[in-house]
């Protein structure tokens, strides 16, 4: 039975999870986090994959590489595999099985962290692991089968995966009260607080600050970034610190809203809103029978 797989050499477990491995970090020297001795393991292991499916699996991009189309199809494959074997194996030593979630910093931060405990009293027996990405790659991987579960926008979902609506993102200004008095009544303040006002925000030029920089000039504001830093969590810790006002997903209130600081919504910051959604890989799924009662637990306690 099989025995064309196992007459040739040059497949083994070990192979495809080196492979999943090398595919996840995008490179051979990343995979190996430098070591010398397990990069040429990995090099090795990775021709004689090739040598033994008879096709090219990756392609060199810059320091890094991208996988071919059969790559793909490997990659998918044999994370799957392995993913069947774990959750056996585990479930045959009573040990617990493995969910892991792909999202943003903040929403890492704001969202799935303050629901853990009751993902926790609803799914037993089972290891979170949260990964913070970036929207593409968290789309690579819930596409690829690479994650369980991803927390995406809905403009950047893979076609091939199934998602369920989790919620808006929504924006508000966040500002420290030595800069302004607010009025009793947020409503009654106009964009005009923004002019010039000192603005922490994103580095970068990703479409957050994109999006920002043009709202700015359509509304003729004076846009006055003074602090930029590499996440949402990060501006937060700044804003209250009382050293820089900043446009923040409105979750950030449980973190950034204090005596110190104004939450102020604002009608001009409707354009930032993003739809949420809680996505997967249907194949996956069926193969992984946790899956389908956390996706009804996520489902339920992520909405926002």
């Amino acid at each position: 039975m099989f025995e064309e797989l196992i007459q040739e050499s040059g497949l083994s477990i070990e192979r495809l999870r080196n492979f999943c491995q090398i595919a996840h970090a995008g490179g051979i020297t990343r995979a190996a986090d430098g070591n010398p001795v397990t990069q040429s393991l990995y090099s090795r292991q990775l021709k004689e994959l090739e040598e033994y499916f008879g096709v090219e699996l990756v392609r060199r991009k810059g320091r890094g590489i991208v996988l071919t189309s059969a790559g793909e199809k490997l990659n998918a494959l044999a994370c799957e595999s392995l993913g069947m074997l774990r959750d056996f194996r585990n479930g045959c030593k009573g040990q617990a099985q493995e969910l892991s979630i792909a999202a943003g910093e903040s929403l890492i931060r704001w969202l799935l962290i303050p629901s853990l405990s009751r993902f926790k009293k609803n799914i037993f027996n089972t290891v979170f692991r949260f990964h913070n990405y970036e929207t593409a790659r968290i789309a690579d991987c819930v596409a690829g089968g690479v994650v369980d579960f991803g927390l995406i926008r809905s403009d950047a979902l893979p076609p091939s995966c199934k998602s369920v609506a989790l919620g808006t993102m929504k924006h508000s200004l966040f500002i420290p009260k030595r800069m302004f008095h607010t009025s009793k009544d947020k409503k009654a303040v106009s964009i005009q607080v923004l002019d010039g006002l000192p603005l922490a925000t994103l580095d970068g030029e990703g479409a957050f600050k994109t999006a920002l920089v043009n709202a700015f000039k359509e509304q003729m504001l004076s846009l006055k970034i003074e602090i930029e830093c590499s996440s949402f969590p990060l501006i937060a810790e700044v804003v209250s610190t009382g050293n820089a006002a900043a446009i923040l997903p409105s979750i950030a209130s449980t973190e950034v809203c204090s005596d110190q600081v104004s939450e102020i919504q604002l009608a001009f910051l409707d354009r930032f809103d993003r739809k949420i959604l809680l996505a997967w890989n249907e194949r996956v799924v069926r193969i992984r029978p946790i899956m389908a009662k956390a996706k009804r637990v996520l489902n339920q306690e992520l909405k926002f």
